[in-house]
């Protein structure tokens, strides 16, 4: 049986094993403190939206009836969208569990784009949205990551330039920063990974398929009862 010890990751700085989980952890910690006020309430933010776009949900019916084909279409497309959120945050968490801004990670999906927890979270978000059978709450949902995000982005990068320097310069000449781009996708044959801290991202990327449920119940309660007030109607 191969030793832990031997296997190193081909995309991180050799010697990083020497670090304790500890010290990467006082890293991480210190980096923290360098973010801005977007950044550190960024999860904050998007738990609000989320109960804004939720409570909206509640008061409103969607035109389409539960029987119609464009109600299951809607639902398809949204369980399809979630199940990709899901997968790709896993495959991401995989990679940047337990380095996070302490090493520079390019491999996996982070060689297809810079940002792939930000692009896998908002199909995930839209997909969520589409269980509401409308095509408006899909659109807020849009609209709020295209005005809310690329400020994270730009924040995060700043502060990644600040710890990796020309390093992480060469790496935003190779990768794009959101839409990712497929044929470049480097996975290395070893890598070291955190059981304990991505079995608690896996568990996490699972909501966007039980929102999407949630989502689509609550459209079936509009539809078939009048247990909710409905304010306005949507397509």
């Amino acid at each position: 049986m191969q030793n832990q010890d031997s296997i190193v990751p081909l995309c991180l700085p050799a010697g990083f094993l020497k670090e304790s989980v500890d010290d990467r952890d006082d890293e991480i910690s210190r980096s923290t403190h360098s973010k801005s006020r977007s950044e550190r309430y960024r999860i904050t933010l998007s738990w609000f939206f989320g109960l804004a776009v939720f409570a909206l949900s509640t008061t409103m019916r969607s035109h389409w009836h539960v029987a119609s084909l464009m109600n299951g279409t809607l639902l398809l497309l949204g369980l399809s969208m979630a199940v990709v959120g899901c997968m790709g945050r896993v495959w991401c968490s995989l990679y940047i569990d337990g380095f996070k801004t302490s090493q520079l990670v390019s491999c996996g999906p982070y060689s297809i784009c810079r940002n792939p927890l930000y692009f896998f979270s908002a199909i995930g978000a839209v997909g969520v949205a589409f269980g509401t059978a409308t095509f408006l709450v899909p659109a807020i949902v849009v609209i709020g990551f295209a005005v809310y995000y690329p400020l994270i982005i730009r924040r995060e990068q700043g502060r990644l330039l600040r710890l990796h320097g020309a390093e992480f310069t060469d790496y935003c000449s190779r990768v794009p920063v959101f839409f990712p781009r497929l044929h470049s996708v480097k996975v290395p044959e070893t890598y070291v990974m955190y059981p304990r801290i991505v079995g608690r991202s896996l568990v996490e990327a699972t909501w966007f398929v039980w929102f999407t449920m949630v989502f689509h119940l609550i459209h079936q309660l509009h539809q078939r009862t009048d247990l909710l007030p409905t304010l306005f109607g949507s397509f």
